[in-house]
């Protein structure tokens, strides 16, 4: 009995250990996809049901956006609070000129947001309360918190243009508090990107994800794999006995099946970067968790942790 309890033990403090893990991770990033926006509060606008994005994975942007309403767009960006401003816009072919931008700053523990047009090049030609974006009336705010800076508004468009522009400044190198004149970024990136229109709670799932998105192929191989053919296997073991040898050759194949679908559920739930979903992190913690346990079941040795597991 006390082998017993020793071997046990040595195969729950992995198990602990990986979960701990986790959740050291998770209080880690200040801000991410896998949670709820931590300014909620402060934003002029309702943030629940957002798409989110990691804009710029070096600098650490993360943007989070939705439609709205008729033609109008919201947007939060989050980026370090580096004593520099940071910068997201749109752009028709990918450009910087000829482009308009939001940019955000916090100075004096004071946040501050304006458009600046991208006439060229040079500061001299970066206009500030500029630009061609039709802001919503006091829907635009910047606000520092925790050591990020979040950048947050409204647009009245039907459709934002299909690239978006994001730049970082020099630390320590903020606009003038005189006329807004901002200095050259630390560095700039731009993507083509396809905005999805409808909200990620919403019955049809992510716009441009035909067929069966890729959240519900989850959900379904998860219900499969660890809900229906591992339970399937099991019973085939406990109530098919009688038919020898074939019970065991069944019970082999449906508890491999549902352990390898269950494998690829646990890979895509991974690949997703978790839009519009809640308590990601604790769904991971629980993903592990059943991974872990059936990862259990083929060390046979361990009789007591599949007897635990079945019962």
């Amino acid at each position: 009995m006390g082998a017993s309890s020793c071997s046990s033990v040595r195969l729950l403090l992995p198990l602990l250990c990986l979960l701990g893990f986790c959740f050291a991770a998770s209080h880690q990033k200040s801000d991410s996809c896998d949670g709820d926006l931590q300014v909620a509060r402060l934003v002029p606008f309702d943030t629940d049901a957002f798409h989110c994005i990691t804009l710029w994975k070096d600098e650490d942007f993360i943007l989070r956006y939705k439609n709205t309403g008729s033609s109008q767009w919201s947007f939060v960006l989050s980026a370090p609070e580096k004593r520099s401003y940071v910068a997201v816009g749109f752009s028709g072919k990918g450009g910087m000129v000829g482009s308009s931008a939001m940019v955000g700053w916090s100075s004096g523990g004071k946040g501050v947001a304006k458009q600046y047009y991208l006439q060229g090049r040079s500061p001299e030609a970066v206009t500030p309360d500029d630009g061609r974006l039709t802001l919503v009336r006091n829907r635009t705010v910047a606000v520092s918190k925790s050591g990020r800076l979040y950048l947050a508004f409204e647009l009245s468009t039907d459709r934002p243009q299909p690239y978006l522009i994001y730049s970082v400044g020099y630390e320590g190198s903020l606009p003038s508090s005189s006329d807004y004149t901002i200095q050259m970024h630390r560095d700039m990136g731009s993507r083509s990107f396809k905005f999805a229109s409808a909200s990620p709670s919403s019955a049809g799932g992510e716009s441009g994800e035909e067929g069966f998105p890729a959240k519900r192929w989850h959900g379904l191989l998860s219900m499969m794999g660890w809900g229906v053919l591992l339970p399937m296997g099991m019973m085939v073991a406990r109530y098919f006995r009688r038919q020898d040898p074939y019970w065991f050759y069944g019970h082999i194949a449906v508890q491999g099946l549902g352990f390898l679908i269950g494998i690829a559920a646990v890979v895509l739930g991974f690949r997703l970067n978790g839009d519009g979903l809640k308590n990601i992190v604790v769904h991971k913690v629980i993903g592990i968790s059943i991974l872990s346990m059936a990862c259990l079941q083929v060390r046979t040795q361990h009789r007591i942790f599949l007897e635990f597991e079945s019962h």
